[in-house]
């Protein structure tokens, strides 16, 4: 019946033919079919359970431990022979054309790594652009030691890595792309993991997207049949005798995607691919390059794949995927790797693998102790802590996760390494712990704006993209942001920021969820940091403990950012901005507000507020990639714009706020009316209170095939939802600016809204519609039929994107914060 229910159901379908595990079929099943109330009910019992295990020592270190080592020793393991091999150990193959803005980063990439026995073989496949050419002619005349640069005409990548590794003298390949880069420990953690196993084995890392969208592609096991249908290994490290075998890359790729059939092959040859769970490869996302356009050709490729392979996978997959499941016991499993040091220099160590409870001050420590360009620090750490330090990494902290590095578990192998690889000096985490470590840190007298964000989570929102732009948009030449979040929740946001934020610290997440202990870390960490100023984002704790903040750093500055009030069914206003003026304006400097009729509100429930405490920023977009010529919409959903009607899109909770209700009372009125639309609706939210009536109201006025739900879509989406749409409808009860409304409107979406909040400070009536009856549907109709006109549409459309060009570019964000701070610090 909904259209939410197609679009899943064919999603389950995918997985299905792709042979993923029940367990997840009947999570997606249960998401689909269970009131939203259960679902969410799950949820928080799956994040509460996972909490309470990961807190119990016994049965997340000793005991798994001990039933998989056990597990291990019953199986029988068979012998290898690790082989003595001469230098260059690997080879790394770089495919170049016309990238010469990139080679800096690359160099400098390839030139921080730890491990150093290695060749550099770039291939030049016939640039033609003059800056790229007298990038490599400097290469060539510096002569680095290992590097070896060779030229063809333009034939492609596949032509460019198969002459490559022909010369190539490494007993291993790493083929990297130009505008990539690698972690300084990715050669060396590939290596290790590479000599503990046998020579038909492959390995690769997650990685980190770089890009308009960052995130972290958690890369997963080789499964044979997986592969098939989707590349889910990123970039490997494998022995060159494989390529031998397979017979390289192969031709028929040249559109694309020649990577993911070279994986497919190598498994199909008996090959045993292994992921290093930590995010070592950097994947930079580029409009136009070959990858992007090989996206638009994803089916016709795969089909090639398909072609070359399904059949013999299909055929022989369990005899693949017991490949996959042998144990073996290799002999001399590092003995090409522990031959010299890596470095002359003194690294300290600290070993944490053994230490199941760590506190948040003592990770702040830790990576204050790296801010002196004296101290490099390695450490050996579990995995409890990888979350930590995926988001915190420093160029002097290595960190390493032993049991990642060898098959059958077995650390000892690690340790012999390091010690061997490097000139070591151990530190006790009780060093951390004591006062010792706080050593006063030299700075000159003008330094940057220190800023702590506190915030209870970074998730999706209209309020957390605001914070995402906060921290991307913010200049590091005059500020040093720092992230805090509060409260439990997977801050599926943090990756955007990582590259951002100095440092971000997931209190929960840490072990740290009691207030007092919370209150002792800002108390700390501010004092370590010397932080200029608080800007504090609806974080309940951080508010308590502003009182004995402020009189313990007088000269702190504080900064409370609200978005709106919420309000009660009774219509009474309640939320932070109600609450925190009226508390804690005392120890509050600024008020950072979203728009200029907030501020008003406040000052007339708080009279003794100063007025120019009160500072409007508005939220802003990305007009350059919110542009509806950008990019064509891609074929699965530009498929639900209906031409020959009026396309509607909802965007956001299915809430009391949102007012769902009436959203289908306009919607049955446009259908009474005889209006052609449809009504496209996104997201999901607390329905449940009227969800009998909703389903109700949507049978009584026979709306099934007026109004569409597809349900929570993925955020990297709504670029495609806002081209097949005509009009943005809210008919929300009480707003800030909503996000969806600036995207909207860059994206030629013609807005009609309720006059709540400050969407009148966007909405002008040449670019819109403000509905002042916000509880008459009629008056949503009546703008509606006015749109019918197609020229006023356009019209309409193109001066609501030219506003947000002129006045909301978040080009301007960083201008507005910095004359906003450096005004309070004044």
């Amino acid at each position: 019946m909904l259209a939410r229910r197609e679009v899943t159901l064919n999603k389950i379908l995918a997985i299905l033919r792709r042979e993923h595990s029940l367990f997840y079929i009947l999570r997606s099943l249960a998401h689909l079919l269970l009131p939203l109330i259960w679902v969410n009910r799950l949820r928080r019992w799956q994040y509460a359970l996972s909490r309470n295990f990961r807190r119990q020592k016994f049965f997340q270190r000793d005991f798994v431990r001990w039933f998989f080592s056990s597990q291990r020793s019953w199986v029988q393991k068979r012998p290898f022979q690790q082989k003595k091999f001469c230098d260059p150990l690997l080879s790394v193959i770089v495919p170049f054309y016309n990238q010469g803005d990139c080679l800096d980063a690359l160099s400098r990439s390839l030139a921080s790594q730890t491990f150093r026995r290695f060749e550099v073989i770039l291939v030049d496949d016939g640039s033609c652009e003059i800056s790229a050419r007298e990038k490599l002619a400097a290469i060539e005349q510096e002569q680095r030691s290992g590097w070896l640069i060779l030229h063809q005409k333009n034939c492609g990548v596949i032509e460019a890595r198969n002459q490559a590794i022909a010369r190539a003298r490494g007993k291993y390949i790493f083929p990297l792309d130009s505008d990539d880069t690698i972690a300084p420990t990715f050669l060396e953690k590939s290596l290790l993991l590479l000599e503990s196993l046998p020579d038909h084995y492959f390995v690769y890392s997650w990685s980190k997207v770089v890009g308009p969208d960052p995130c972290i592609w958690k890369t997963e096991k080789s499964d044979p049949v997986n592969l098939l249908h989707e590349n889910c290994l990123g970039v490997a490290v494998f022995p060159r005798q494989a390529w031998v075998e397979v017979g390289g890359y192969n031709s028929i790729m040249k559109e694309g995607y020649e990577d993911w059939e070279f994986y497919v092959n190598l498994i199909r040859h008996g090959y045993v691919g292994r992921v290093i769970p930590e995010a070592l490869y950097h994947y930079r996302v580029q409009e136009g390059s070959r990858n992007h356009q090989a996206e638009d050709s994803f089916i016709e490729l795969r089909q090639n794949i398909h072609d070359l392979h399904l059949s013999y996978v299909m055929r022989h997959r369990r005899a693949l995927r017991r490949l996959a499941r042998h144990h073996y016991r290799v002999a001399e499993p590092l003995v090409n790797m522990i031959t010299e040091a890596n470095s002359e220099k003194l690294f300290f160590w600290l070993n944490l693998v053994t230490e199941a409870s760590l506190s948040p001050i003592f990770f702040s420590r830790l990576l204050f102790f790296v801010e002196d360009p004296q101290n490099f620090l390695i450490v050996s750490v579990g995995k409890q802590w990888q979350p930590f330090f995926l988001y915190n990494q420093h160029p002097r902290l290595h960190v390493y996760f032993p049991e990642n590095y060898h098959p059958e578990g077995d650390s000892n192998y690690f340790y012999n390494y390091l010690q061997s690889a490097y000139k070591l000096e151990k530190i006790e985490p009780e060093y951390f712990r004591s006062e010792a470590s706080l050593v006063d840190e030299r700075r000159p007298e003008k330094r940057k704006l220190r800023i702590l964000y506190l915030a209870p989570w970074l998730i999706t929102g209209g309020a957390d993209t605001m914070t995402v732009d906060w921290f991307q948009q913010l200049a590091p030449a005059w500020s040093e942001k720092y992230f805090v979040t509060t409260l439990a929740r997977e801050n599926l946001w943090l990756p955007k920021i990582a590259d951002h934020a100095k440092e971000i610290y997931d209190l929960p997440l840490l072990g740290c969820s009691d207030q007092t202990a919370m209150i002792n870390f800002l108390f700390d960490f501010i004092a370590l940091r010397k932080i200029d100023l608080l800007h504090i984002m609806n974080s309940e704790v951080a508010f308590k403990a502003l009182p004995r903040l402020k009189e313990s750093f007088p000269g702190l500055k504080v900064v409370a950012q609200f978005h709106c009030f919420d309000y009660l069914l009774d219509g009474c206003r309640t939320g932070y901005a109600f609450t925190v003026p009226q508390l804690y304006d005392d120890f509050i400097d600024a008020y950072n507000l979203e728009y200029d009729r907030l501020g008003e509100e406040i000052h007339e429930l708080n009279p003794l507020i100063k007025k120019d405490k009160l500072k409007k920023i508005y939220g802003r977009v990305d007009g350059v990639f919110y542009d509806p010529r950008r990019r064509p919409g891609v074929p699965e959903i530009m498929r639900f714009r209906q031409k020959s009607k009026l396309n509607l899109l909802f965007i956001g909770r299915l809430d009391r706020q949102k007012q769902p209700l009436r959203l289908l009372a306009v919607a049955a009125l446009l259908r009474a009316k005889k209006i052609p639309f449809v009504l496209h609706v996104i997201g999901e939210g607390n329905l449940e209170s009227q969800k009998k009536e909703f389903f109700a109201e949507m049978r009584r006025h026979d709306l099934a095939e007026y109004v569409c739900l597809y349900g929570e879509q993925p955020l990297s989406s709504l670029y495609d939802w806002y081209l097949i749409a005509d009009i943005l409808l809210l008919t929300s009860d009480w707003e800030g600016v909503p996000m969806v409304l600036y995207q909207a409107m860059a994206m030629a979406v013609v807005p009609v809204v309720a006059e709540v909040g400050g969407v009148a400070e966007l909405v002008t009536s040449e670019c819109g519609y403000l509905v002042l009856e916000r509880e008459n549907p009629e008056a949503y109709v009546a703008a509606i039929r006015e749109l019918l006109d197609e020229k006023l549409r356009q019209e309409m459309a193109s001066a609501a994107r030219q506003r947000m060009l002129d006045h909301f570019s978040l080009a301007g964000l960083d201008r507005e914060y910095k004359a906003f701070y450096k005004g309070l610090i004044k």
